[in-house]
């Protein structure tokens, strides 16, 4: 099986028609040369953003709403992605990130996931980077450095606002499971009760809540048991069963591969230092 291609720092699919270099930044205006049935999936070592110039930008980002296609597509290091333009016609201006730069905006709440907008900030500020780009140099390279972070810090308040909202048999479903652990419905229950297919149900649940049902279910288990760990003098066979474990075996081994520790460290650990974790 051929392996997916991976670019380095400011390398993409086209011909790039302008490029241009900031400490820490690629900057580059590119055409569309091949075939989207010639562009296969790879990933980048670095984040980039796409602003779609001209064209129809199909992304594998988080989808927009139905007929809208993305103006700005955010994609983080190693995103494996296949994005083209559905016809061989088109461009697109690239602004490309290095680690560093991204590390020292950890607590700005990049995006850790692959995004598409259609407009807001963050659209409006790579549009002026783009024309920067054509009309170089500009009058003060600090400045443009100064709107890349900018274009960067404004994908924490557009994706927030761009996210679509779960449907809300999701959002029933995952009540459902929520409820309690003893007696939780079967994914055939789940997806019957919600009108959906289990493959369906399994995937938009992954979508929006970041975890299978499975995975969910398991995270409420594990956190009831620590809880009950560190609040109660329960012994641990009690605590697995009430918890919807089969057994204390099945809870110390998912205990240790959730904390590292089995349930009875954890409980002496906590006991020691009560203000630990």
């Amino acid at each position: 099986m051929q392996r997916s291609p991976t670019f380095g720092f400011g390398q993409f699919f086209g011909t790039p028609e302008i490029r241009r270099e900031l400490s820490g930044f690629s900057l580059a205006r590119i055409a569309a040369t091949r075939p989207p049935t010639e562009v296969p999936q790879h990933t980048h070592d670095n984040a980039h953003l796409v602003l779609v110039i001209a064209g129809h930008y199909e992304t594998s980002a988080t989808p927009l709403e139905p007929g809208r296609s993305p103006a700005l597509v955010y994609n983080p290091p190693g995103t494996k992605h296949a994005d083209r333009f559905r016809e061989n016609q088109g461009s697109f201006f690239t602004l490309s990130v290095c680690d560093r730069h991204l590390e020292s905006l950890r607590g700005e709440a990049i995006p850790t996931r692959p995004l598409a907008l259609a407009s807001g900030p963050a659209v409006r500020l790579a549009r002026r980077l783009s024309r920067h780009c054509t009309s170089w140099p500009p009058r003060s390279r600090a400045r443009v450095e100064r709107i890349c972070f900018d274009v960067l810090m404004s994908l924490a308040n557009d994706a927030e606002r761009s996210r679509p909202r779960p449907p809300s048999w999701l959002v029933a479903v995952r009540e459902a499971l929520a409820s309690g652990w003893d007696e939780a419905p079967t994914l055939q229950e789940l997806a019957a009760g919600a009108g959906v297919h289990p493959v369906h149900l399994i995937r938009s649940f992954r979508r929006f809540f970041g975890a299978t049902p499975g995975e969910f279910m398991r995270e409420r288990r594990l956190a009831e048991a620590a809880r009950l760990l560190t609040t109660t003098e329960l012994a641990i066979a009690d605590i697995a069963l009430s918890t919807g474990f089969v057994d204390q075996s099945h809870l110390t081994h998912a205990f240790r591969r959730a904390h590292s520790v089995p349930p009875a460290a954890f409980r002496r650990q906590r006991a020691t230092h009560p203000n630990s974790g």
